[in-house]
C-alpha cells in the first residue's frame, strides 16, 4: 500500500508556503496526489484556500488577450463578411444581366432593319417583273402590308417585331424605247419586343426606278434612300440607308400559264450610330452589303366575264454570302451574320377596267432563326 504524505501547516508557516508557491509558480496538485492536512483546525483550512486562490490567479489568461482576440474577430473588413461576397455575386449577376439585354436589343435592332430593307427591296424586285406592267400606260396606287418577325438565336438576337407598311407608287407612261419610269414611297412603323426590354420604330424610304421592256424579257434598275429611328428603352438611334439594285426578268410563254424568273442583286448601305442602353455604352458601325437574288414566278391570267384574274405563286432565294457585322456593348464585340432566306407567296389580282386590286400572303424562313408572315392588298389605277 502506497504511503500518504502528510503536510503540516500551522499559521506560523502559512506566509512561507505562499511564498514558496508563488516564486517556484508550480502547479496545483492534483487530485492523484492526495494532500491531507494533520489536522482539521481553521488556521490549517485558511491556508489551503489561500494557496488555491494564488495558483488559481497564476494559471488565469490575461483579460487584455481576451480582449484582444475578441476585438480582432469582430474587427473583419467589409470584403470578409460572407454578406457582402452574397452582395457582390448578385451585383455582377445583374450587371451581366443588363449587358445581355443592351447586347441582345442593339444586334436585334439592326436584324429588325435589315430584314426590313431587305423584304422592301424584294417586293420591289417583284414589283419590277414584267407580269406587273401588262399596260402601257402610266397609273398610281396603294399597298398596305402586315409584318410579323421574330428570332430564336442563342443568348442574342431574340426578338418579335410586328410593322405596318404603306407604299404609294407612280408609273409614268411608257416611252417610245420602251422605259417606264416610276417611284415609290414607303413608310413603315414597328412595334418590338426584345426579350426583356421593349422597343419602336419607323422607316421612310424613297426610290426611283427605271424599267425596259424587250419582246420577252426586261431589265430594270433603282435606287433608294432611307432613314429611320429605332427606340430602345428610353434611347433613340437613328440611321441612314441607301440602296441600289438591278433586276432582270424573262418570260417563258406557255399555252395556260407563264413562268417567269428573275435574279439580280442589290448594294445596302446602313449609317453607324450610337448611343446609351440600360447605362451600356453602345456603338453600332456602319454596314454594308451585297444581296443576291434568284426566283421563279409562276401566273395565268384570264378572263371571266370581262373581269381579269391572275393567281400566281412566287418563290425567291436571297443570300448575303454569309456577310456578318459587329457591335460593341460596354467594350464587347458582338457578332452575327445576316440572311440566307427564302420567301413564298401566294398572290390573287383582279382587275376591271381602269382599276385592279390584289392581295398576297407570303412567308420568310431564315438560316439563323428568323421567321416572317406577311399579309398584303394592292390597289391599282391606270389611265
Amino acid at each position: 500500500m502506497k504511503e500518504t504524505q502528510n503536510i503540516s501547516v500551522n499559521p506560523e508557516g502559512e506566509s512561507e508556503i505562499a511564498n514558496t508557491l508563488a516564486s517556484d509558480k508550480q502547479p496545483i496538485p492534483t487530485v492523484e496526489e492526495s494532500v491531507a492536512p494533520t489536522n482539521n483546525s481553521p488556521e490549517n483550512t485558511q491556508a489551503e484556500a489561500d494557496v488555491t486562490k494564488e495558483v488559481a490567479i497564476e494559471t488565469q489568461p490575461s483579460l487584455e488577450l481576451l480582449g484582444a482576440v475578441e476585438t480582432s474577430a469582430v474587427q473583419l473588413s467589409p470584403e470578409e463578411t460572407p454578406q457582402y461576397n452574397e452582395a457582390q455575386k448578385t451585383q455582377a449577376l445583374a450587371d451581366r444581366q443588363k449587358e445581355m439585354a443592351a447586347a441582345n436589343a442593339m444586334v436585334s435592332d439592326v436584324s429588325i432593319i435589315t430584314a426590313l430593307n431587305l423584304d422592301l427591296a424584294g417586293r420591289m424586285d417583284r414589283r419590277l417583273d414584267r407580269t406587273n406592267f401588262y399596260r402601257p400606260l402610266g397609273g398610281v396606287w396603294v399597298e398596305y402590308a402586315n409584318n410579323d418577325v421574330h428570332a430564336n438565336n442563342g443568348d442574342y438576337r431574340n426578338y418579335r417585331s410586328q410593322s405596318n407598311q404603306i407604299t404609294l407608287g407612280n408609273d409614268e407612261a411608257e416611252l417610245d424605247n420602251g422605259v417606264i419610269l416610276g417611284g415609290t414611297l414607303t413608310h413603315a412603323k414597328n412595334n418590338n419586343k426584345y426579350g426583356s426590354l421593349n422597343g419602336s420604330g419607323h422607316l421612310t424610304m424613297l426610290t426611283a426606278y427605271a424599267k425596259q421592256n424587250f419582246e420577252e424579257y426586261s431589265k430594270a434598275i433603282d435606287i433608294s434612300y432611307g432613314w429611320s429611328s429605332s427606340k430602345i428603352a428610353e434611347s433613340k438611334f437613328k440611321r441612314k440607308i441607301i440602296s441600289v439594285g438591278m433586276n432582270f426578268a424573262y418570260d417563258f410563254e406557255f399555252e395556260d400559264f407563264k413562268v417567269t424568273p428573275i435574279w439580280g442583286l442589290r448594294y445596302h448601305q446602313i449609317s453607324a450610330t450610337s448611343g446609351e442602353v440600360n447605362g451600356l455604352v453602345v456603338r453600332s458601325p456602319s454596314l454594308s452589303l451585297v444581296a443576291y437574288h434568284a426566283g421563279v414566278k409562276v401566273s395565268n391570267t384570264f378572263n371571266v366575264d370581262g373581269v381579269e384574274v391572275t393567281p400566281a405563286f412566287s418563290s425567291y432565294y436571297v443570300t448575303t454570302l454569309g456577310k456578318s457585322y459587329g457591335q460593341n456593348i460596354n467594350g464587347q464585340e458582338f457578332q452575327q451574320k445576316v440572311g440566307t432566306y427564302f420567301y413564298n407567296d401566294v398572290s390573287l389580282g383582279v382587275g376591271i377596267q381602269d382599276w385592279k386590286v390584289s392581295a398576297y400572303a407570303g412567308f420568310n424562313r431564315g438560316k439563323h432563326g428568323e421567321k416572317q408572315n406577311q399579309l398584303g392588298v394592292k390597289l391599282n389605277y391606270y389611265w
